[in-house]
């Protein structure tokens, strides 16, 4: 191979170089500013949809076998998003082992568009300081642990199963609710969605919804709905 030969084959290879470094810069910088504007989008969408949520909950050993013989829904109907028309709300309890099985609560408005829905282990229903034994005073820890078994022992199959009919047939009971401007659950320490609750805190008559579906209700989720979305977030859980 000549000098010359030589020199061109280099220069060659010093071109094709440069021509994929380039490429591959802005390809690099083009993934990099993609992400960042991902990012930042993601970082300001401050409308969290919350419309569908699965919880994977644990099986309680306490439920004892506990069944429903079939599947359950209760309807209430509440003016929420819409003064003139009002909403549906409904839970959805499926038969069979209520430690096993999984429930649905909605708020679908009059013209049949889903505002709000999730689904969530139905022993979640139970209330768990309802269900705590008055233990007597002057016991120390194993006479307790002791007295709380022995009352756990009386809760028997049956009576979870009427105590959980009875807790479903109250449910959706005086869910919504007119909320007054300085309630707590507007604090920011209970906020989720801040520009939702900010929203809401502008109209006249400030409607929520309170759902106690964490387990053993530790915590309370607060629905409002949104005009600018036409759709209801949560925009607040307490402990």
């Amino acid at each position: 191979m000549t000098a010359k030969m030589k020199f061109t084959f280099i220069y060659f290879v010093f071109l094709m170089t440069l021509f994929t470094s380039c490429k591959f810069d802005k390809t690099g910088r083009e993934k990099t500013e993609t992400n960042t504007q991902q990012d930042f989008k993601s970082k300001n969408d401050t409308y969290i949809h919350d419309t569908i949520k699965m919880y994977e909950g644990m099986p309680s050993e306490i439920l004892k076998g506990a069944t429903l013989k079939e599947n359950i829904t209760r309807i209430e109907l509440y003016n929420f998003s819409d003064n003139l028309t009002k909403d549906t709300f409904k839970i959805e309890i499926p038969k069979g082992k209520l430690e096993y099985s999984n429930s649905k609560v909605s708020i679908i408005n009059s013209t049949g568009k889903t505002l709000y829905s999730i689904v969530f282990p139905t022993y979640f229903l139970m209330d768990g300081y309802e269900l705590i034994p008055n233990t007597p005073n002057n016991l120390d820890s194993l006479e307790e642990r002791l007295f709380n078994e022995e009352f756990e022992k009386k809760l028997t199959k049956e009576f979870y199963e009427k105590y959980y009919l009875n807790k479903i047939n109250e449910f959706l009971k005086d869910v919504v609710f007119k909320a007054k401007k300085n309630e707590y659950f507007f604090e920011p320490d209970y906020t989720i969605n801040k520009k939702v609750r900010n929203e809401i805190l502008k109209y006249n008559k400030i409607l929520c919804v309170s759902f106690p579906i964490h387990v053993g209700e530790e915590g309370t989720s607060y629905i409002g709905f949104s005009k600018i979305k036409n759709q209801a977030y949560i925009f607040a859980e307490t402990d």
